[in-house]
């Protein structure tokens, strides 16, 4: 986590130094970039790894915790596009760049300040997990089962956001400002199911969950398909964040009480590397679909999908995940 701060850090103090010596290419954008996307997803594993602990030093139930770290996030995902597009507006991009790099630096000097002689005795007396990720996350039942039921969510998804939503509003006529509509609408949905998550989500049957926002995503993919008054899309978009916010702490909650701690980073990795996989193949097949059978079908198409994951979390999750034992960090 610390690691991956620094680098982050010192990779966007480059890019404003660049910015305003007017030297930062496309060409070099692009590699500076990439170097942010290899060790930003490492520091947020890394992060989200730590939260039992973290949780356990406050004293929160670790559902809560997880609750206040996607609430945090969804937060930042509303805030932070605002407040830059208004920095551009205003003073210009080579500010934008600016106040990115203080903002990377400042959160690399308070974490380091509190975190770093933790960060060095742990690593100091820590040892090596012996065992693979994947087989880590493969070895336990209810978590092969949370896979089966989270990564097709996950396939519906991203491209929804980023490629089928897109073009059926441009098709419609519908402007850009609409479509950052909806897509502030999801954020403020995921906000609002992380927080009913915190609340009372430690008594929240898994299997009930997921069956509940799998329905509530096939729902409002039928909206979509519909193409309703861009009033019915606003609550809609709404309510499908909302599922997803919920969604995404839980799952969290649950690898983290069912990985030993000595796996648990890399456990969390490989769930990532699996989501990301559904992702991927969602993306392509939404590209290579949409102009066969058009946006609406292909929402008709996820929808059920999303309906069909429904019926699989009902008939899969039969054991209550929340019963399941609590590792030692825990007791």
């Amino acid at each position: 986590s610390m690691l991956s701060e620094l680098i982050s850090a010192a990779t966007m103090t480059l890019l404003a130094a660049l910015a305003i010596g007017a030297q930062l290419s496309t060409p070099l954008l692009v590699v500076l970039l990439l170097v942010l996307a290899l060790v930003d997803p490492a520091g947020f594993i890394a992060r989200e790894a730590l939260t039992p602990v973290l949780a356990r030093l406050a004293r929160l139930p670790l559902a809560r915790a997880n609750a206040l770290r996607e609430g945090t996030t969804q937060i930042t995902r509303v805030a932070a596009p605002l407040l830059a597009g208004t920095i551009i507006t205003t003073v210009g991009m080579t500010s934008a760049w600016v106040a990115i790099a203080v903002a990377a630096v400042g959160a690399a000097v308070f974490n380091g300040t509190l975190l770093w002689q933790r960060a060095w005795r742990a690593r100091a007396s820590g040892h090596r997990a012996g065992a693979s990720a994947a087989a880590s996350v493969m070895s336990q039942p209810i978590v092969r089962r949370l896979l089966w039921v989270t990564v097709p969510l996950v396939a519906i998804d991203e491209p929804l956001e980023s490629v089928v939503l897109p073009t059926a509003m441009f098709r419609s006529g519908q402007t850009a400002l609409s479509l950052g509509g909806l897509d502030s609408a999801f954020n403020a949905g995921a906000l609002a199911g992380a927080a009913a998550y915190g609340w009372r989500g430690a008594q929240w049957r898994g299997r009930t969950l997921l069956t509940l926002c799998a329905l509530a995503v096939s729902a409002t993919l039928l909206v979509f398909a519909l193409q309703v008054p861009y009033a019915g899309l606003f609550v809609a978009a709404l309510l499908c964040g909302a599922a997803g916010g919920a969604v995404g702490p839980y799952l969290a909650t649950q690898l983290q009480t069912r990985v030993p701690a000595a796996l648990r980073g890399r456990a969390l990795a490989a769930m990532a590397m699996f989501e990301m996989g559904g992702a991927v193949v969602g993306i392509g097949l939404s590209a290579a679909l949409i102009e066969r059978v058009g946006s609406s079908g292909l929402l008709f198409g996820f929808a059920v999908l999303a309906l069909g994951v429904a019926a699989a979390a009902w008939r899969v999750l039969r054991v209550n995940p929340n019963s399941v034992h609590i590792d030692e960090c825990h007791r």
